[in-house]
């Protein structure tokens, strides 16, 4: 299958991107003025049929052969530039509906240079299996986990699809960082500005650092009671030995080494069975424990001492309490986080984040196109006011200034009290 979609790339010029050409909205999009709703701060909330709703085509009409996938979109065949070439990025995307979604965010964030591994529900139906699977034998940098597990909104199995996924995507050399996705998460950011943004890091990880918001389950949470290294002479001499469980957000970046030495030195089996435990957003403890406690040593990983700082950019969400209700313009949420809709998308000029939860293709999928099309035109040289990154913003960042001073230090942590931790 990759030398197929090795022979299409080659011989299907009409799939080359050499030159620019207009992003290809579906028809259903293509009256909508999207300049106005990314360009304008729209105060008043879109009537239910003003919108755009998508749902997946039956199978007959939409063509998944590989011709028909890469002439459905102007994919590259080349880098855009050495820059971006010479720094991969891996992605993990954990997905189990809106395929045609999903494949339209997959034209937004696709580089030749970069790896993609999509991790999907067991439960999904036997169409949406099939489609990712087509999707990927087309592109020799994509993979479809083969690990059958069943996921929910609570994020069970979510940690053991994200790892299958990691052990899949190590197998490709080069890649810098790897960022975790799940289904509905929207693309913000520019391929080049996101190497801009993880250079700025130098081998810091992008991953939050809070306190558990739910009940933790009673278990000896200890290096030696969760048995977290493969050398199991460390799990009782590494000091302190105590393990405090700690939340982020499930979408993270990780350097490399970070990802190589939790698959090489680290056995998760006992920690991802308590976490399995608790009821709701057990996939929300993995990343922020391994990256929060000090004694892990995780490559890139923050402080305990700067508990709870250290916010993520990786994704961005709005949580509809009664504080944060009037962010939401679309007033539609799931899970209580806001559902964006054409009337929200004008705020993601200016987020330091890099990807959007949520937008969701029955609700709004004029958002998404819009969304993507600016993406695809500012990827493509094409500059609007507003946009461009404040590399301030990172460099200030808690756990990239942890980061520097480490480095500064030889790889030693900074004396306890002597690191500033805010902001």
């Amino acid at each position: 299958m990759v030398l197929v979609a090795l022979l299409l790339f080659v011989l299907l010029p009409v799939a080359i991107a050499t030159t620019f050409q207009p992003y290809p909205r579906h028809p259903s999009t293509k009256t909508i003025n999207c300049d106005h709703f990314l360009d304008n701060d729209v105060s008043e909330t879109m009537e239910s049929d003003e919108r755009v709703r998508m749902y997946d085509p039956i199978e007959q009409n939409l063509p998944m052969d590989c011709l028909s996938i890469i002439t459905r979109f102007p994919y590259r065949t080349k880098p855009r530039s050495d820059y971006e070439g010479n720094f991969p990025i891996a992605y993990v995307r954990i997905v189990f509906t809106d395929y045609y979604y999903l494949e339209t965010i997959f034209r937004a964030t696709y580089e030749p240079q970069n790896y993609y591994c999509y991790f999907v529900d067991s439960s999904s139906n036997e169409l949406f299996h099939k489609r990712i699977n087509a999707l990927a034998s087309c592109f020799p940098n994509v993979v479809v986990s083969n690990v059958e597990l069943d996921l929910d909104s609570n994020g069970t199995n979510t940690n053991a699809a994200v790892i299958a996924c990691l052990e899949e995507l190590v197998k490709f050399k080069d890649w810098k960082y790897v960022i975790m996705q799940q289904n509905h998460d929207v693309p913000i950011k520019t391929n080049r500005e996101i190497v801009d943004i993880f250079k700025i890091l130098n081998g810091a990880n992008d991953i939050g650092c809070t306190p558990p918001t739910v009940h933790i389950p009673e278990a000896d949470w200890s290096m030696k009671g969760m048995q977290f290294f493969k050398n199991k002479t460390l799990n009782k001499t590494i000091k302190p030995n105590d393990v405090y469980p700690t939340k982020a957000a499930m979408q993270a970046s990780v350097s490399r080494e970070a990802v190589e030495y939790i698959l090489n030195e680290l056995d998760l089996s006992t920690f991802l069975e308590t976490l399995s435990e608790i009821y709701y957003a057990s996939d929300e403890y993995l990343w922020a424990t391994l990256s929060c406690n000090d004694n892990f040593e995780l490559p890139g990983g923050f402080t305990r001492e700067c508990f709870p700082h250290g916010n993520s950019f990786t994704r961005t969400s709005v949580w509809t309490d009664t504080k944060n209700v009037y962010k939401c313009k679309s007033k539609q949420s799931r899970h209580d986080i806001c559902i964006y809709g054409l009337e929200d998308i004008y705020k993601f000029a200016v987020s330091h984040d890099i990807f959007a939860n949520k937008i969701m293709p029955d609700f709004d999928f004029g958002a998404l196109e819009c969304t993507i099309e600016r993406l695809y035109n500012r990827s493509n040289g094409l500059m609007y006011p507003r946009e461009g990154l404040d590399l301030q913003y990172y460099e200030n960042l808690s756990q990239v200034r942890y980061m520097a001073s480490r480095i500064a230090n030889g790889g030693i942590r900074p004396d306890n009290g002597t690191f500033i931790c805010g902001p």
